[in-house]
């Protein structure tokens, strides 16, 4: 599902800046897995928008959420790439651990340990045998 790729940098900013010209502030919180305050937004939208508004102002809706959804815009796009994806980049698949691998990865890894006790395995090799394991655990 889309909802479940990774985050695109790009895309989080231009929902952002669509939030702050708009009364849809928020759609970058929904986007980058952050449902909360993406109601909060939208509520905030709705409840407090721009008090009067003089003809010859641009955007109409530019109220407390939309300053938020901009200056958030902002922080995105002078995020390095490698900083964002830290942040946001996490997917929802492989944060969750596959149950029915857990209890066969424990016991490989005590076997492991065990060979590495008995001097068989040298530490390099044992970590690099438990990281591909564990990693395994998560598909």
């Amino acid at each position: 599902m889309w909802f479940d790729q990774h985050k695109s940098q790009k895309l989080a900013v231009l929902l952002a800046i669509v939030g702050a010209v708009t009364p849809l502030a928020g759609l970058h919180k929904f986007y980058l897995r952050q449902p909360w305050w993406g109601v909060i937004y939208l509520i905030v939208s709705v409840i407090l928008p721009a008090e009067t508004v003089d003809e010859f102002w641009v955007f109409p809706y530019f109220g407390m959420a939309q300053v938020a959804s901009l200056v958030e815009g902002l922080w995105y796009f002078w995020q390095s790439e490698a900083m964002f994806k830290e942040r946001f980049g996490r997917t929802c698949e492989s944060s969750r651990l596959n149950p029915h691998l857990v209890g066969e990865t424990t016991e490989a890894i005590r076997k492991l340990d065990q060979l590495r006790a008995e001097g068989l395995l040298s530490e390099y090799e044992f970590e690099q045998q438990r990281r591909q394991l564990v990693e395994g655990i998560r598909k």
